[in-house]
């Protein structure tokens, strides 16, 4: 009604089409009596209002508190983000895979950590901002470019056999995203045998048909293709009739509990039948439990990857680790 009364009011002074023009732009409203705010604060938080507008929902955006503190921390964190990747201010941290017949660490994924300390967040939220800012792209070959060196010297350190996982956004079908990071690993001094490009399964599935000659002259040339995060979209099986990957990452919603919940453990076993029969290599991810692991083992799993065994380490503390433990070839 106050609204209403404020544009009737303004019609007494001004043309119609600028009334219009204000009823159609951003309008921020802060209520002075509310609190104890003085008249300049009130003004100020009318301001902020209109910042935070959303103009799919309404013309007119009433101050909130929490709305205003979560845009500010956000464009606080896009500043850091932004400033991270030009500084190259970004950590790798290597997330063991196991081999379940020998509980050995065959395999190391590459995850990137941010250097950030000035608000709290977890890495996924980095993440999703990042493809949302579009340099996701530019992270994947930070990472990638400080993995390779940090796992050819881990590699000349220790006896044990190991080989890298990167991981890979093709969400953007625009991008030569995926040829680029092919490109750095062929020139790389890692064997191409020895690394595996990781690509979400939504990605995959829906952006393949793009970078389907692509991925198969990545496998020609040695490097291994997994989808990661399988069960997270809306995939279906006859995906496999003209598949392009080498393994398959079942994402941890169908791991948890999995030794309690039939409908799981039918499920995982499902698709590990089906991948084997397809020489289909499978990666369980999110393992936390030893009844976890038993299930997995009695299905035939080939990889584990889960805190259970070991959380993200830098190459560091698996030099230390794999030098502090037997390894038997």
């Amino acid at each position: 009604m106050c609204i209403k009364q404020f544009f009737t009011g303004l019609s007494k002074y001004l043309d119609d089409h600028l009334i219009n023009d204000i009823s159609d732009g951003q309008i921020g409203v802060a209520l002075h009596g509310f609190n104890q705010c003085a008249m300049d604060e009130v003004i100020s938080q009318s301001v902020q209002a209109m910042f935070v507008h959303d103009s799919q929902a309404s013309s007119v955006n009433f101050y909130d508190e929490v709305l205003v503190q979560a845009s500010i921390r956000r464009r606080k964190l896009e500043n850091l983000l932004i400033e991270a990747v030009q500084n190259k201010q970004i950590d790798v941290h290597f997330q063991p895979i196991v081999d379940t017949k020998t509980n050995q660490i065959v395999k190391l994924e590459a995850l990137c950590r941010f250097q950030i300390e000035e608000v709290d967040y977890c890495v996924q939220e980095m993440i999703h901002l990042a493809e949302e800012l579009k340099m996701i792209n530019a992270i994947d070959m930070i990472v990638a470019e400080k993995a390779v060196k940090a796992f050819v010297q881990l590699d000349n350190a220790v006896e044990q056999k190991l080989t890298l996982s990167l991981n890979c956004s093709i969400a953007d079908t625009e991008s030569h995203h995926l040829q680029e990071l092919f490109t750095f690993i062929n020139e790389s001094p890692v064997a191409n045998d020895d690394v595996t490009i990781e690509i979400t399964e939504t990605s995959y599935f829906e952006k393949n048909i793009n970078n389907s000659n692509l991925l198969e002259h990545i496998r020609d040339s040695g490097v291994k293709i997994a989808v990661d995060d399988f069960g997270t979209g809306n995939s279906s099986f006859s995906y496999f009739s003209d598949f392009h990957f080498d393994e398959l990452k079942i994402d941890r919603k169908f791991i948890t509990n999995i030794h309690q919940i039939k409908q799981k453990f039918f499920a995982v076993n499902m698709l590990r039948q089906l991948s084997h029969d397809l020489n289909i290599k499978v990666v369980a991810e999110g393992v936390e439990n030893s009844e976890e692991l038993e299930t997995l083992k009695l299905i035939d799993v080939d990889f584990i990857q889960g805190y259970f065994f070991y959380r993200p380490m830098t190459a560091e503390q698996i030099q230390e680790h794999l030098a502090g433990s037997a390894y038997v070839d």
